[in-house]
């Protein structure tokens, strides 16, 4: 099943990725660890949640084909 970060992921490029990683102070592993399945999955905090989106606001504004991750999205992502 896909969720809004993973199909982030996907269509980003390794450079976006690796950007959004830094800006959210994470890493690209763990942005996948998030998408991963519910049994196995980190619980993300208000921040990182807060970065994810604000990363990804950024990126779109550069890669209109890249979608929003919202703090909502990310927040989901925990409830599997």
């Amino acid at each position: 099943m896909s969720n809004p970060l993973s199909t982030w992921l996907r269509l980003a490029t390794p450079k976006e990725r690796s950007i959004l990683a830094r800006d959210a102070e994470t890493s690209v592993n763990y942005l996948y660890q998030l998408c991963g399945t519910a049994k196995h999955r980190p619980r993300p905090g208000a921040k990182l949640a807060s970065d994810i989106e604000a990363g990804t606001i950024l990126a779109r504004a550069i890669n209109p084909s890249l979608p929003v991750v919202t703090m909502q999205d990310v927040a989901g992502l925990s409830n599997g």
